[in-house]
Formats: structure tokens, sequence, C-alpha cells
């Protein structure tokens, strides 16, 4: 099996990381980070610290994680949730999955990213044919959720159906039921397609 064919043609972002610095990163990885600002190649790319993209304040803990993850064998697998900064500064949130390799025959980290949206965006957001809902309106709304709540609606509002959300973050497809239940009372909406029209940013 090609593995580095695999990787390559993945449809989600993946870097591998030995020792903090960057060793691999897929094509969908590259063009998630040139869309938000950073002008990277396949071979630009190698020897960076991934942690020059993730916010600031969460950058001890990421590195934490990073060096206990690759020094256990045992917890060879885990999600989490991290903000990422373009290069203009604005934070985005992802789930990372990550987990324990053997890359070149050395322990490596594969981290695949799922991004979730823009925590705090910076201008209001337009939609062709819709009314574009004002900033106040939108934020309000989603601050109104919890951080897993926040998680599941961004990805209602990517297309993930419930089968998939609850794969990507580890739980019972009824949790991720009750979770939707929750967001529509919350923010007042009654069905996918009014909860992504909130997060994307129109009536």
């Amino acid at each position: 099996m090609d593995h580095q064919a695999i990787l390559d043609n993945a449809p989600l972002p993946i870097l591998i990381v030995q020792e903090m610095e960057i060793v691999y990163a897929n094509q969908a990885f590259l063009d998630v980070a040139n869309k938000y600002g950073y002008e990277l190649t396949s071979e630009s790319v190698l020897g960076l610290s991934p942690m020059q993209f993730i916010a600031s304040d969460e950058r001890e803990a990421s590195q934490d994680n990073i060096a206990r993850l690759l020094g256990d064998e045992k917890k060879v697998h885990r999600n989490m949730s991290r903000k990422i900064v373009d290069a203009q500064g604005g934070q985005h949130t992802v789930l990372i999955s990550t987990s324990l390799i053997l890359w070149r025959e050395r322990p490596a980290l594969v981290a695949s990213f799922v991004i979730l949206g823009l925590d705090f965006p910076s201008g209001d957001y337009a939609a062709v044919g819709g009314k574009r809902q004002s900033l106040d309106q939108r934020t309000n709304a989603l601050r109104r959720l919890t951080s897993r709540e926040q998680q599941v609606a961004h990805l209602v509002a990517s297309g993930y159906s419930t089968d998939n959300i609850a794969a990507l973050l580890g739980v019972e497809e009824s949790t991720v039921r009750s979770h939707i239940k929750s967001i529509f009372k919350k923010t007042k909406t009654r069905s996918r397609i009014e909860l992504t029209r909130l997060i994307i940013g129109f009536k």
C-alpha cells in the first residue's frame, strides 16, 4: 500500500511532526494555509514549527501535548480543539485528530485538521442572494453555546452528518443529536439549513 499517495490525496489537511518540526504536509494542508495567507510549498513548510500556526495563548499547552504524545506509546490517538491563526492574525477553531506513527523508522505525530470556523470574526459575512447578518447578531447567538456545542454547530454548517460528527468527536450519535437539539433551542433555529445560515452569516 502506498501510504504516501494516500496522505497526498487525503481530503483533510494533514501534518506529520517529529521533534517539534514539520516533516510532511499534504496538499490539502498547503491549500488551507495559502487560503489563510501563508505562502507555503511542500518544500518550504519542512522544518517549520507547527507552533507558529497555533494561537499564542495555546502554544505552551500544545507543545506539551505534542511532547507527551511523542513520548507515550500507549496513548496513540487523541482528539482536541485548538485555535490556529491566519497570516493576518485572525483566529480559527480547529478539531485536531492526532495519532502516533513511525515515519521513516522514527516516532512521529500525524495530525489531521477539521476547521470549525472563526471564533471572533473581524467583519460581516456577505452571501450571494442573501441578506448579511450583523456581527453582533451572529456572535451573540453563538456565545450562548458551550464550547462543544460550538464545535458541533460548525461541523453541521460544514456539511457533516450526525454519524460523521460522532466519529470525529468520539461520542455517541445520541449525544450529537442532543447537542443539535440544544443548539437549535439556544440559537432559535429550526433546522440544519437555518443553523448553517447563522454560522456563515446571513439570513
